[in-house]
């Protein structure tokens, strides 16, 4: 997986996989029932480095999409130039700290 979701992913696994596991033992409820897991895998989340690297500079792309979802909730497909710039973003912000990392090592 790649993009945001996919770093978060990568970074907080633990808390994803339990989430995910949560999800699959509970299809109908799961809303109810993995708060906990999710709250978990949203703070790791929340609290990388990389994803608030992301977040704040990625903010503005990020509000066009959430924006665009909240108007098009029954189809998201709609908002493929929003999801697309926001990923550039993503993947500028991505390689600018990698060549960062690099250059220290």
């Amino acid at each position: 997986m790649e993009g945001a979701l996919g770093i978060a992913e990568q970074k907080c696994r633990r808390y994803y996989d339990g989430y995910r596991t949560c999800i699959e033992r509970f299809p109908e409820t799961w809303h109810l029932d993995c708060t906990k897991e999710k709250d978990k895998f949203t703070k790791c989340a929340e609290t990388h480095p990389l994803i608030t690297s992301i977040r704040s500079q990625c903010e503005k792309e990020f509000k066009k999409y959430e924006q665009c979802g909240l108007k098009n909730r029954d189809s998201l497909q709609n908002c493929g130039e929003e999801y697309k710039d926001f990923e550039k973003c993503v993947s500028k912000v991505t390689a600018a700290i990698k060549s960062e990392n690099n250059k220290q090592t």
